[in-house]
């Protein structure tokens, strides 16, 4: 209640005092009364209630952008272009081409066809092959009219006479080999010592013929002084250091001999490797 309100109850409070006092009595039902009017006036208004608002809505998210979808990659008829391609070349080998590709492909008829009809419209040709009498002598060896022969089927040159230095051990053998020149044993080549030497084991078997009599050499060979009996390679036996591969002309054998102790052919060759 305010300040002035209840003054203003005072006031009457005090009046019937007064009343009272000069011995007239105020009525009591009167003060009562506007005690009540007051108090009534007095009482607050009602507070009205904060009306509470909604919560505003989230705004909606905006939907993602959509990704711009790759075009096709457009397909190739390569069965099309290629038969486009032969008949743009219209050559027989270009039929050929597709066919080769695309033997069950769309135009496999189409190109079987115009293959037919280029042999059609081309005369048939004939090869004619020399007799055998034009063709000249066995052309495996050539004799290099210096003291070698040349074996045309694995490029080496082989001296000519197979048996200029009779039967050696084996160090011997290769020494001889290794300082044969030309000048010596019927040689006009212009070789040098150190050009020549013993044939492996290997380069005696692309000599030797299995299937021959002795001495074991093909037919038609150039050679003289052939012996039928054995002759040294360069090749030692397996790890043995003592030992070295030998060839026997008049039987197929290749196999090992005492370096020292024994003596045999010598044959130089030269190229090759």
């Amino acid at each position: 209640m305010r300040g002035g309100r209840w003054w203003w109850v005072l006031v009457l409070l005090g009046m019937g005092w007064l009343g009272m006092a000069v011995s007239a009595e105020p009525d009591p039902e009167e003060v009562r009364r506007r005690v009540e009017i007051y108090m009534r006036e007095e009482k607050p208004a009602p507070v009205p209630k904060p009306v509470s608002k909604p919560a505003p809505k989230p705004a909606p998210k905006p939907a993602p952008a959509l990704k711009p979808q790759p075009k096709p990659a457009p397909t190739v008829d390569y069965d099309h272009e290629a038969w486009k391609a032969a008949a743009q070349c219209g050559t027989a080998a270009c039929f050929e081409a597709y066919l080769e590709d695309y033997p069950k492909g769309r135009y496999a008829r189409m190109a079987k066809a115009r293959l037919k009809s280029e042999s059609d419209a081309q005369p048939a040709v004939v090869t004619e092959r020399p007799a055998p009498a034009a063709r000249g002598a066995n052309r495996r060896f050539i004799d290099n009219s210096d003291g070698t022969v040349t074996d045309n089927q694995s490029g080496l040159i082989w001296l000519k006479d197979a048996n200029c230095f009779g039967l050696k051990d084996w160090f011997a053998a290769m020494a001889s080999a290794r300082d044969l020149a030309s000048g010596a044993c019927g040689l006009r080549d212009g070789s040098v010592s150190g050009q020549w030497r013993l044939p492996s084991k290997e380069e005696w078997e692309t000599l030797i013929d299995k299937n021959a009599s002795a001495p074991m050499l093909p037919a038609g060979h150039l050679f003289t002084g052939v012996q039928s009996d054995e002759y040294w390679s360069s090749t030692t036996y397996r790890d043995s250091t003592g030992d070295a591969r030998i060839v026997t002309l008049n039987v197929d054998y290749v196999g090992p001999l005492a370096k020292v102790s024994a003596s045999n052919s010598v044959w130089p060759v030269r190229g090759g490797r």
